[in-house]
């Protein structure tokens, strides 16, 4: 693979990551900001600015980019959105920050502190799943697959294993969250090596791990506005 090869690709997976974090970060924090679920009544900035935009979180329920019950489950578990929401918004913002290239050989400093940020929320990020599980909060429990979609029952059928996961869910995040936590400490181990060439191809897999959470969210909006 020649240099310039392996800067093209690079470049895509620069883009592409930084779109799909970018899109976490605005789901968590901005709309339908899960990371706020049930404090609408209260005044905040984002309360402040869904109203202002005229954002409605139960009137957002109503269209099936956003099905229902998936922002529900938040409400009442504080731990949940302390220990996976917010530490997954830090870790989407770190991405960009990690990804670029100009930062990681212009702001050293810079890249391994917000790298030691992004590590640690990753970890926190993954108890947080184990929480969530504990609780019954998965996504495919949640997830209502009663759309009021205008299409024969067995239509419906052909949608549910993209939308509904076909394994045990708790299962399938224990698996993936496992190598999301292996890929990462790879890569810190061969950063404190110094061998930065595997640093960044563990890195990339690390990524590659959390960042299918973005690509299902992006997937339920397509084939409920297809439907």
């Amino acid at each position: 693979m020649t240099a310039t090869t392996t800067k093209n690709r690079l470049r895509i997976i620069y883009t592409v990551t930084t779109f799909l974090s970018l899109f976490m970060l605005f789901w968590i924090l901005i709309i339908p900001a899960t990371a706020f679920v049930g404090l609408e009544s209260d005044y905040n900035l984002i309360s402040a600015f869904h109203q202002k935009i005229g954002f409605n979180f139960r009137e957002a329920q109503e269209n099936v980019l956003i099905p229902p019950r998936l922002l529900d489950k938040y409400i009442g578990h504080t731990l949940v959105k302390m220990t996976h929401q917010l530490p997954t918004a830090i870790w989407s913002a770190c991405v960009p920050l990690q990804f670029h290239p100009s930062i990681r050989r212009n702001y050293r400093s810079l890249h391994r502190y917000t790298g030691r940020l992004f590590a640690v929320s990753s970890y926190i990020s993954m108890g947080g799943v184990f929480i969530l599980l504990r609780r019954n909060l998965g996504f495919s429990r949640h997830l209502d697959l009663d759309l009021d979609l205008d299409m024969p029952e067995e239509q419906k059928l052909h949608i549910i294993p993209i939308l509904k996961m076909t394994m045990d869910e708790a299962q399938l995040l224990f698996l993936v969250g496992g190598w999301f936590l292996y890929t990462l400490t790879r890569s810190i181990y061969y950063a404190r090596q110094k061998d930065f060439a595997n640093h960044q191809r563990w890195m990339v897999r690390h990524v590659a791990g959390g960042i299918w959470v973005a690509v299902q969210r992006l997937l339920v909006g397509i084939i409920g506005a297809s439907y």
